[in-house]
């Protein structure tokens, strides 16, 4: 796929590059940076298209030079960067970008600006997807299962440090930015077709407050947390008991203490009883799989409620508290 891209690297650039962009109804943006994480690295590049003109804006040229020595403070007050501010905040764009979250936040982060109207591509792809076998959902895979179309992503892990981008460096971020607006018409055709236009919206709202939270953290009471995961923990235990009775029967070894029992945590040995059981189990036990099994069967009602509790133990517990 041919594009057209421009490089831009002073306030003169960046005001036309802005002015030619400031009308259209979508954007496809897309950032890089030498860091996973804004507080550790540089946001360098910043790409704007509207699928036919793409902008790559070299952010190295407005800042002081070395991210390392003043961790992006030049970038945040410079004064130039105003049109780049005003376009990205504003909500008569709708800025299209593959999991959003990430580009919202090096941009609140060090441009200082929350970005309106927010469509991720990665957010609608998950929802088109349900749970649907082991498809995946990075830009890559999405551009390729919508679009039939090889996206190369070899560049994503070059030196975006370097105090001279390669052609090919540039081209490859022009390229992400370029193709935004044509993966999102595909997915909103699906989103259409399958009702999910208000979800989507939800989750689109609900990219820039997150980012926001991950920058900023929030405030927690330690001991309501500790008290509820103790509770989390206690009702966990109560349900796994029950659960090892249930499947009982459908467990081939007794333990020295006389019941029989099982890891609860391992698939293979839950599928094993189940199906002993006569349970009609499917080849992978994921929840949405065994949803239409827990009306019939109270073991895999069982099932699906220790692993609610398990889930909340695991994820959200004494880990949130370190």
């Amino acid at each position: 796929m041919e594009i057209y891209f421009q490089l831009v690297n002073d306030a003169e650039g960046l005001k036309k590059a802005v002015d030619e962009l400031k009308n259209e109804p979508f954007l496809g943006f897309d950032v890089e940076t030498t860091e996973l994480e804004p507080f550790r690295g540089e946001l360098r590049l910043v790409q704007l298209s509207n699928g036919r003109n793409t902008k790559v804006i070299d952010l190295r040229n407005f800042g002081s030079g070395s991210w390392a020595e003043d961790g992006g403070d030049a970038l945040r007050a410079n004064a130039d960067l105003q049109p780049l501010r005003d376009l990205l905040a504003s909500k008569k764009q709708v800025k299209i970008a593959h999991n959003a979250k990430f580009d919202t936040k090096w941009a609140r982060h060090y441009l200082g600006v929350e970005v309106g109207a927010v469509y991720d591509t990665y957010l609608a792809s998950i929802l088109i997807g349900a749970g649907e076998g082991d498809r995946r959902h990075g830009l890559a895979d999405v551009v390729q299962f919508f679009l039939q179309r090889t996206l190369d992503k070899t560049e994503q892990v070059s030196d975006w440090g370097a105090n001279e981008l390669s052609s090919s460096q540039i081209e490859y971020a022009a390229r992400d930015a370029a193709i935004m607006n044509e993966v999102r018409e595909k997915l909103d055709q699906r989103i259409t077709l399958d009702g999910l236009e208000r979800v989507l919206r939800i989750e689109n709202e609900c990219v820039m407050p997150i980012a926001e939270m991950e920058l900023n953290g929030f405030y927690l009471d330690r001991e309501r947390w500790r008290d509820q995961l103790n509770k989390t923990s206690a009702s966990q235990a109560k349900v796994a008991n029950e659960l090892q009775d249930m499947l009982a029967a459908g467990v081939a070894q007794a333990s020295l203490f006389g019941r029989p029992e099982i890891n609860l945590d391992s698939q293979a040995q839950v599928t094993d009883a189940m199906v002993n059981l006569g349970i009609p189990m499917p080849n992978t036990t994921r929840a949405w799989e065994l949803q239409p099994l827990a009306d019939r069967y109270p073991q895999v009602a069982k099932l699906l409620e220790y692993r609610t509790h398990a889930k909340a133990t695991s994820s959200f517990g004494e880990n949130i508290l370190s």
